[in-house]
């Protein structure tokens, strides 16, 4: 494994039993099991109304004291754009986009309770998300959008880097977020990182999210290679995709990794495979990064607890391999 100050970032929260409503034993179980995996040094966790389906004390009381945070605001953007379909921080609906700075705001108090009770900086990074309003033609008006809700987001005084992460655009092939290109970000993140200096923003590559743009695995160095160019890359999630079976048709449903030597819990139609992530190392290491995990999901919403974590233990063994 490459010099991972603190080991790779984990997006548990797709294979814990709470995903599917299992009992708070289980998932007390689930947390102190993942607790015990040496390359998992932190945690990718969405923000909701409260910072763990179990309350926000679940979480502060299973955190390992080695581990990071990564919060993420995409769970929460998708659920809120459910019940207002133009919610976004790149919404040209100014109510919606409002609501959205608003969510950030929280996000921004969960950050500040987070390290509070750990005592030191606990948060690794937020990630945003550029969410334009649903259904409107392309135009410059969703990025200017961006612009005024990251440029007030980035006022005020955060103790970590903000990181966009980009989803699959509105010009991809099909869909499925939806959100601002890659070129469009970059120009936002940009102009926001000139206007405050002291502030550390960059943008994230989600594997599956940028395949599913184009339907094609070259997407994702593509990426990478445009967020280095503009020196903003600040982290890689993978998560994977498929285009047949249980996690298909591309989308974005994070499956496991495809198999290989010595994997207990692979999905046979996963484009993602272990050559795939060593390429994304090779471009960038990961010890040049903020961050770099896994996110994937246990779909059998009966499984048991050995698969759940043993997907997880798939994953950064993965990505052991692929940054060796």
């Amino acid at each position: 494994m490459q010099n991972l100050k603190t080991g790779y970032t984990v997006g548990a929260y797709t294979c814990a039993p709470s995903f599917h409503q299992g009992s708070a034993q289980e998932e007390s179980r689930f947390w102190k099991q993942l607790a015990q995996m040496p390359l998992v040094g932190g945690v990718e966790q969405p923000c909701l109304d409260e910072l763990h389906p179990l309350g926000d004390d679940f979480l502060l009381s299973h955190l390992a004291p080695h581990w990071h945070v990564v919060l993420t605001a995409i769970m929460g953007t998708m659920q809120k754009r459910q019940v207002q379909r133009d919610f976004g921080l790149a919404s040209e609906n100014e109510e919606a986009r409002v609501a959205a700075v608003r969510f950030m705001a929280h996000i921004f108090a969960k950050t500040r309770k987070l390290n509070d009770h750990a005592g030191r900086a606990v948060v690794r990074a937020v990630e945003l998300h550029s969410a334009p309003a649903s259904g409107v033609a392309i135009s410059g008006l969703a990025a200017s959008a961006f612009l005024r809700s990251l440029a007030e987001i980035a006022s005020w005084d955060w103790e970590c880097p903000l990181v966009v992460e980009h989803c699959d655009s509105r010009t991809g092939i099909e869909p499925r977020k939806g959100f601002l290109s890659l070129e469009e970000e970059i120009q936002v993140v940009h102009a926001v990182a000139a206007d405050f200096p002291q502030r550390q923003i960059g943008l994230c590559v989600n594997w599956a999210r940028s395949v599913l743009e184009t339907h094609s695995k070259d997407t994702p160095l593509t990426h990478i290679a445009q967020c280095q160019r503009a020196g903003l890359l600040k982290g890689l999630m993978f998560s994977g995709t498929a285009a047949v079976g249980e996690y298909g048709p591309w989308t974005d449903l994070h499956a496991p990794f495809a198999p290989f030597a010595g994997a207990r819990f692979a999905c046979p139609d996963s484009l993602l495979g272990v050559r795939d992530a060593t390429a994304c190392f090779q471009q960038a290491p990961a010890n040049t990064l903020e961050f770099a995990g896994i996110k994937l999901l246990a779909i059998n919403p009966h499984a048991e607890l050995a698969e759940r974590l043993g997907i997880i233990e798939d994953g950064v063994t993965a990505l052991s391999l692929a940054a060796a």
